[in-house]
């Protein structure tokens, strides 16, 4: 997969990685995490919101790293975009 800047998205092994990075409803960054940010993608024919969490370190291969990726629900996204924590991509 291919991200900002043209560089690699490296998923973990073993991570929930169905959303699209390429393509995010929301993009956001978390309080406190100033090396990264968040991109959620709705998944509707599965009814489910994944958040995927980069960080802005480049590893050895030159890749940016997912931190995470995980399910959220629909509250914790509506309440990331209240606090301006997320906008609309």
């Amino acid at each position: 997969m291919r991200g900002p800047f043209s560089t690699p998205i490296t998923p973990l092994p073993g991570s929930f990685f169905h959303a699209d990075p390429q393509n995010p409803d929301y993009i956001g960054q978390a309080p406190g995490q100033n090396d990264g940010f968040e991109l959620i993608g709705e998944i509707p024919h599965e009814q489910a919101i994944i958040l995927v969490a980069i960080k802005l370190r480049v590893d050895r291969a030159g890749r940016y790293i997912v931190a995470s990726t995980y399910p959220i629900d629909r509250n914790k996204l509506e309440r990331r975009l209240r606090k301006g924590f997320i906008k609309p991509a």
